[in-house]
């Protein structure tokens, strides 16, 4: 079962549980696991309200007044742009996003849960394993996004090379994988693989990149762990 540490001081309080209207089964089954974690962290005696993708009518304080919670959990940052439009003295405790918002409230979150570590994180951890590190590639998908501008800086403000390839769906993926691993130099460059099911999966695009990673002898480093593959 998912735990959220955070949230364990808070077994005999209420929260009101904001998440966005999701339509990608993948992505609704990660918030459900959220959720249903801090569920298990808690009370459990807590309500979900669904945020819409359009939320500039969404009256939070409406739900604030109905369920009376002792704080408020934003999930994503849809949820968090609803949650700072509250009035109500609550804390808000933000997850399911990459780091902190930026400044773009009058409010910030009491404490951010973050679900991945930031580029910076991960760049850094890299150079101490791998000092010879200059260039990085990635593929990644349009909804990467934010996540890839946020890399691009910390690879630049830490003299690396950020290469991005931007494809649609797995097949492209598996070619522009195949074709970055070809041109890899394993002294100094590294492939680095974001957790998006549409560019890499379990099944087939990452058996082949650890399989072209082995025999290349070139580093593997992914998203979901900071620690690089030893290839």
């Amino acid at each position: 079962m998912p735990f959220v540490p955070a949230l364990a001081l808070a077994t005999e309080h209420k929260a009101l549980i904001l998440t966005p209207v999701l339509t990608q089964a993948y992505y609704q089954s990660i918030f459900n696991e959220l959720i249903r974690g801090i569920n298990d962290a808690s009370s459990g005696n807590n309500d979900v309200v669904s945020v819409p993708e359009d939320s500039s009518d969404f009256a939070v304080d409406s739900w604030v007044n109905k369920y009376s919670p002792d704080f408020i959990i934003s999930l994503g940052l849809r949820g968090w742009d609803a949650a700072a439009t509250s009035s109500a003295p609550l804390p808000v405790v933000l997850g399911a996003v990459l780091s902190a918002p930026e400044v773009t409230h009058a409010r910030l979150p009491e404490l951010t849960v973050s679900l991945t570590p930031a580029p910076n994180k991960v760049f850094s951890r890299l150079k101490g394993l791998m000092p010879d590190v200059k260039t990085i590639y990635v593929v990644a998908h349009e909804d990467d996004h934010d996540i890839i501008q946020r890399a691009l800086f910390d690879a630049k403000q830490m003299g690396l090379t950020l290469k991005v390839k931007q494809v649609k769906n797995l097949q492209e993926s598996a070619i522009a994988h195949t074709q970055l691993m070809q041109s890899m130099q394993p002294a100094h460059d590294v492939l680095w693989l974001l957790q998006n099911p549409d560019v890499v999966d379990n099944r087939l695009i990452l058996p082949m990149i650890l399989k072209t990673a082995w025999k290349a002898k070139f580093a593997v480093v992914s998203i979901r762990s900071i620690s690089p593959y030893s290839l």
